[in-house]
């Protein structure tokens, strides 16, 4: 097995071409990396290569400082939302999506999230008409504060029925 294990998520049973969303399997990897910085080389090359068909990476415990996080770049991904912890330069979120897909971030939301308890970032995929949440909890988080918040974020994501 090797560093990356992609958890794929297929929004549609269909393969269509990729400027069309409606028809398009949606490819997410999801990876605790425990600290980005020093993975970054060895990403660029997987991502050039054995990984070009990603879509979304959601990265967990990248260990980065906020102005860090900024800096990141890679050549077909953008980073779209992040958490990183401002008590200690452990934990911390990012989503990153490809350069061609049109996101928003989730801001109003961000007020949920608190440090080690549950730390979220979170932004929507306006083409797939999806919101994409990473969150995580710190190994000496409340479980049970952590618990009541992702039901919270999924009813304020989900859309109003029309009357």
């Amino acid at each position: 097995m090797d560093m990356f294990t992609p958890e794929i998520i297929n929004v549609n049973d269909k393969v269509g071409n990729r400027r069309d969303f409606n028809s398009y399997v949606l490819t997410i990897l999801h990876h605790n990396v425990q600290s980005l910085s020093n993975k970054l080389f060895n990403l660029t090359i997987l991502l050039n290569s054995d990984l070009i068909h990603l879509d979304i990476l959601c990265f967990t415990e990248h260990l980065l400082m906020e102005n860090q996080t900024r800096v990141l770049n890679t050549d077909h991904f953008k980073l779209v939302s992040n958490f990183s912890r401002f008590s200690s330069n452990h934990g911390g979120l990012s989503n990153f999506v490809g350069k061609d897909c049109r996101t928003k971030e989730v801001n109003y939301l961000k007020r949920i999230g608190s440090e080690k308890v549950f730390e979220m970032s979170i932004v929507q995929l306006l083409d797939f008409k999806l919101t994409l949440a990473c969150m995580n909890i710190s190994h000496d988080g409340d479980f049970y504060e952590f618990l009541e918040k992702p039901e919270s974020v999924i009813v304020k994501c989900s859309p109003m029925p029309k009357n």
